[in-house]
């Protein structure tokens, strides 16, 4: 039987929190991609920017999740991933996060000045800022990700989508990471979690191949 293709729709939350005097930015993406028979996704996903939110600096955590929770009640959406930057504001708030009953399945990223994107010690991503801009561009280049023009900040958006680029600075190891580079960056910064995780967010898959094998003995079978 023909493994044909069938689409498969996911959606993928990034939650990017600021340090004190920052806005907060929320990003919801909603992934089309083709899933084999076997359960292996192609590479060529399309996203949809179908949710934007900023908070003010100050806005008090339990408001920023009350309006998560908002956004994930909405009709349709399930077995979705909500993705949190804890790299400004550290692991008490993911866990104060993690722990407020969202209803999807919730991870953590930092961003950071490294090489390569390495698991922690949590089971969180320690990703590079680099990685989160070269999966900007491949989306931006290759028209796999369209923002609803009725969106509130989708003008915002568009426009940072258009500028957001790595900027090369020397960082020593231990040294904070400036990855907000501009007013808006927490929207750009919600999408590009997102979207990093919905690109390597891949199922694990056992599959099972039939192998030729001379027939058993006689002796054997009785």
């Amino acid at each position: 039987m023909a493994d044909e293709p069938t689409e498969k729709v996911s959606y993928y939350a990034g939650l990017d929190l600021g340090q004190i005097g920052q806005c907060i930015g929320l990003a919801l993406l909603e992934r089309h991609a083709k899933v084999t028979n076997h359960g292996f996704s192609t590479t060529d996903a399309h996203y949809g920017v179908r949710h934007l939110q900023r908070f003010p600096p100050g806005t008090p955590y339990n408001e920023v999740l009350v309006s998560v929770r908002q956004v994930f009640a909405e009709p349709g959406l399930k077995n979705g991933e909500l993705i949190v930057d804890q790299a400004a504001v550290g692991r008490a708030v993911y866990e104060l996060i993690r722990n407020a009953e969202v209803s999807w399945g919730i991870r953590s990223v930092s961003i950071t000045a490294g090489h390569a994107a390495v698991m922690d010690d949590h089971g969180g991503w320690l990703v590079p800022k680099k990685d989160l801009v070269g999966v900007l561009q491949v989306l931006l280049q290759n028209r796999r990700i369209q923002v609803a023009p009725t969106l509130e900040h989708a003008t915002t958006l568009v426009n940072e989508l258009s500028q957001f680029q790595l900027k090369t600075v020397s960082i020593k190891p231990d040294a904070a990471i400036e990855w907000r580079e501009r007013p808006h960056d927490d929207l750009v910064l919600a999408v590009a979690i997102s979207a990093w995780h919905a690109e390597n967010d891949r199922p694990i898959v056992i599959e099972f191949i039939e192998i030729d094998r001379p027939p058993l003995p006689r002796w054997w079978r009785s």
